[in-house]
């Protein structure tokens, strides 16, 4: 059975993808109109729900921070592919907290492209990590 994270993770992508087709008439230009309405159709329902609902599902894959390094893994993945700003202090302390390697290079990513890299220490943070080639992609995303 699917867990809520799963399907939060399923309705943000939704969402964005929806969103971007309904933004740009280049990704379905050569669609009939029953599929051109059918899309737009599934972005208002999408696009209905309120902010709060939304707000929810983000606060859902935050709490994936907490959980196994599989899931870790999805929930820094999609605040990266949908640009999750509201994770930012989640995000900061669980870079903080984190000693496992993978998931620290992984962090900082997600941290550089949501643009708060500077809020980092960047001196902590390369403490933690020993692997050579961790410390340098490390140190390209605070370049």
């Amino acid at each position: 059975a699917p867990t809520n994270s799963h399907i939060a993770q399923v309705l943000l992508r939704a969402y964005e993808r929806f969103s971007t087709l309904n933004e740009n008439d280049e990704y379905s230009f050569d669609e009939s109109k029953d599929v051109k309405k059918e899309l737009k159709e599934i972005f208002e329902l999408l696009d209905s729900q309120p902010k709060e609902f939304w707000d929810a599902q983000k606060s859902i894959i935050t709490e994936e921070l907490k959980t196994s390094k599989q899931r870790k893994i999805a929930a820094l993945e999609v605040i990266r592919a949908l640009n999750i700003k509201s994770t930012e202090k989640d995000l900061i302390n669980f870079i903080e907290e984190t000693t496992d390697e993978q998931l620290i290079i992984l962090a900082v990513g997600v941290a550089r492209s949501l643009d708060i890299i500077n809020k980092l220490n960047k001196e902590k943070i390369e403490a933690k990590i020993s692997n050579e080639t961790s410390i340098a992609i490390l140190k390209s995303y605070f370049i």
